[in-house]
């Protein structure tokens, strides 16, 4: 269904509202990936408020998703949800930690019904950060910049089936981190 069948059918009026909501929903996405890759690249937690910014501002204008009146607007409130994260003790602990960031995966699950017909499917995906402690056990962390959701949990359950497949002689435990408190 395209905006010009609403126009046709006299329901002009839904374009308006779905773009409002279209805004907002790409602000939050954009704001989220822009906080994962602030985690991505410095490696090393920053709590330079100046730093992030300017850091912000780059990956939101290199986003090429948003108008030029908009940027520093996003780009704030991602620097602030990165400080909010960072503030959190499992992000802290990653300035100690051997992490991959961005993990890209691709596996046979069992407990998916994504084949159809109560058959198992292959699961694709990116983990947000791997921490392999020095005994060889794996932490999922799942990064959260928005409000806590269910399905955040079955998000990271199948995280530690992914981690599982690829660490299979490690203990793998997993962690939602959410930038906003309960």
């Amino acid at each position: 269904v395209t905006e010009a069948s609403f126009v046709e059918l006299g329901i002009g009026a839904v374009g308006v509202f779905h773009d409002v909501a279209d805004t907002m929903r790409d602000d939050d996405v954009l704001i989220g990936w822009v906080v994962h890759r602030l985690l991505d690249r410095s490696r090393k937690v920053t709590v330079d408020a100046t730093v992030i910014e300017r850091q912000a501002l780059k990956l939101v204008g290199e986003s090429g998703h948003v108008n030029l009146e908009r940027i520093n607007q996003l780009a704030c409130q991602a620097a602030k949800v990165y400080a909010r994260l960072c503030a959190h003790p499992d992000v802290a602990a990653l300035q100690t930690q051997s992490c991959l960031f961005e993990v890209p995966y691709s596996f046979h699950d069992r407990a998916s019904n994504r084949g159809g017909w109560g058959t198992p499917g292959i699961e694709r995906g990116t983990i947000d950060c791997l921490i392999r402690s020095p005994g060889g056990d794996v932490t999922v962390l799942e990064f959260k910049t928005g409000t806590q959701r269910i399905e955040h949990s079955e998000q990271l359950q199948c995280y530690i089936r992914a981690a599982r497949a690829m660490f299979p002689e490690a203990e793998i435990t997993g962690r939602l981190v959410y930038s906003e408190p309960p």
